[in-house]
């Protein structure tokens, strides 16, 4: 385009139909509702990215005077992403009265019958987990399983705030009661809702308690929301809010701008300071984390990793982990979808603990970067049957060790960031094969060489000889090892040094020799 553009449209929350992708982190931005003036006609919706999102926004029209648009999205259905950089809305809202509380407006059909929804939450967002599904106790062949999010709330205890009524703006609120929010089937979509809520008070009606067991192992005692269910937040309050500083809990919040992604964004590297591994597999990057942007962590955990090549500060994500974006990039336009690795790779670094897997993801991006001309994808990968060359060499220094698997209800409501193993070949992680390899390599095959010499059972020819102490006993000293018997081929370039014995490349990459000079 030539010219700025303006668009208007309404801003709602995502469809049901929506990939999953888009139901977790974003809204959508549809055409404004057909009028006398403009005829009904199909709408069009489009993936929305939203900066200083305003919940008194859902469902009005608003006009947006800067944004940015990313046409196209590598295994998504929708045509693309919308950012929303500056916006107002299209007309003004009547003035309205100070009150304590702003009512989120979320409708959805009543599809429920009138259920005993007399409980309530008031208290602050801590932390939201992901959109996830759940088979129901007593469901039919037929039925299918719940879709829904958690959402962990530290609640007022006090006894006015135990009752079903709205709560009052004092400063004499204790929030000390830990509450457990279902938000399931419709109310499924409100998810981007609630991470934009984290670390503000909330009020929510409409709740009904229901007991959840996971298999013979535990149960909780939920809140879960209903067709009756309604939210409200408090804009300003004037009281002391509770500070999470155990060392034991996730929490925090980290602000930084992006300056590297690795591994389909898994891997984030802000302010070239700090890295942030999205270890949750059902964990997805949003559609604006790009080079350049500026992001939002919250609920994390900070761990010192010591490599033998560098010493790397980790954020380390977790089921309560959320990240929201604060300004959108203009440097880079190329959006991170992650795809599942189904292979013996992919298996392989689920295996691993925290800090190897870290490792492991920028091994992957390493191998890729330096390998993509001289060998495929499958050979750098591998596949589900064979190892690939990042997977073959990695098994070399690290060991699977299977993970025990938890229900998500149960790794949220029981979360609890313990110390972490590092493990005692840490430093054995590089991100490049060592050179000492090809050292040892070729010092062990040139000292068989020497054995069957001195057994009889290979010639010594009229221009070879052996070394001892660097001292050559015959005329010259050439020996060729071919890349069959090293297994590898080495690729590079290395410096001559005089008077030393040196390695270097044949010209058609096919052998490695050694030779004294001097």
């Amino acid at each position: 385009m030539s010219h700025p553009v303006l668009l208007s449209g309404t801003l709602s929350l995502p469809s049901a139909s929506s990939p999953i992708s888009c139901r977790s982190n974003c809204f959508s931005f549809s055409d404004p509702c057909p009028t006398a003036a403009s005829p009904a006609t199909a709408a069009a919706s489009v993936c929305c990215c939203i900066l200083d999102f305003d919940p008194a926004a859902l469902g009005r029209v608003i006009r947006v005077l800067a944004w940015n648009y990313l046409p196209s999205l590598r295994l998504h259905a929708e045509p693309g992403v919308l950012e929303v950089v500056r916006w107002h809305l299209e007309e003004s809202a009547p003035p309205v009265k100070y009150s304590f509380l702003a009512t989120v407006p979320f409708r959805f059909p009543d599809q429920e019958p009138d259920l005993a929804t007399r409980g309530c939450a008031f208290g602050l967002v801590r932390s939201v987990s992901i959109v996830f599904s759940m088979p129901l106790a007593k469901a039919d062949a037929g039925s299918r399983n719940s879709v829904g999010f958690l959402a962990e709330i530290l609640c007022c205890g006090c006894r006015r705030c135990c009752r079903a009524t709205p709560p009052e703006d004092a400063q004499t609120h204790m929030f000390e009661t830990m509450k457990f929010v279902y938000f399931v089937d419709a109310s499924s979509m409100w998810r981007p809702v609630l991470v934009w809520l984290v670390g503000r008070l909330v009020y929510i009606s409409g709740l009904s308690k229901k007991m959840v067991s996971v298999g013979d192992k535990a149960s909780h005692t939920i809140l879960v929301s209903s067709a009756k269910t309604t939210m409200a937040w408090c804009p300003s309050y004037r009281g002391s809010l509770p500070l999470d500083n155990l060392p034991e809990k996730c929490g925090g919040e980290y602000a930084g701008v992006i300056t590297g992604i690795y591994s389909q964004g898994l891997v984030v590297e802000l302010d070239d300071t700090a890295w942030l591994l999205i270890d949750d597999q059902k964990l997805l990057p949003p559609h604006s984390l790009r080079v350049g942007a500026i992001v939002s962590v919250k609920n994390f955990r900070a761990v010192c990793l010591n490599f033998a090549w560098t010493r790397v500060v980790l954020l380390a994500t977790c089921s309560k982990t959320c990240i929201t974006v604060n300004c959108f990039s203009l440097v880079d336009s190329k959006i991170h979808l992650k795809t599942d690795n189904k292979g013996l790779l992919g298996t392989f670094v689920d295996s691993l603990e925290m800090p190897a897997r870290f490792w492991m993801l920028l091994l992957i991006s390493c191998f890729k970067q330096k390998f993509t001309k001289l060998f495929s994808d499958k050979e750098i990968l591998g596949s589900q049957n064979k190892q690939g060359l990042v997977h073959a060499y990695a098994t070399k220094i690290l060991t699977s060790k299977c993970q025990p698997q938890e229900s998500l209800i149960i790794k949220f409501c029981r979360h609890n960031c313990s110390s972490l193993s590092l493990g005692s070949k840490l430093e054995a992680c590089k991100l490049v094969v060592p050179f000492s390899n090809l050292v040892c390599k070729c010092e062990s095959l040139w000292i068989l060489s020497m054995l069957k010499l001195w057994n009889g059972s290979e010639k010594v020819g009229k221009s070879q000889g052996f070394l001892c102490d660097g001292v050559s006993y015959t005329s010259s000293t050439k020996r060729i090892i071919s890349s069959e018997d090293l297994d590898f081929i080495l690729v590079g370039s290395i410096k001559v040094h005089f008077e030393m014995p040196v390695f270097f490349l044949s010209s058609d990459f096919s052998a490695v020799r050694e030779t004294a000079v001097g």
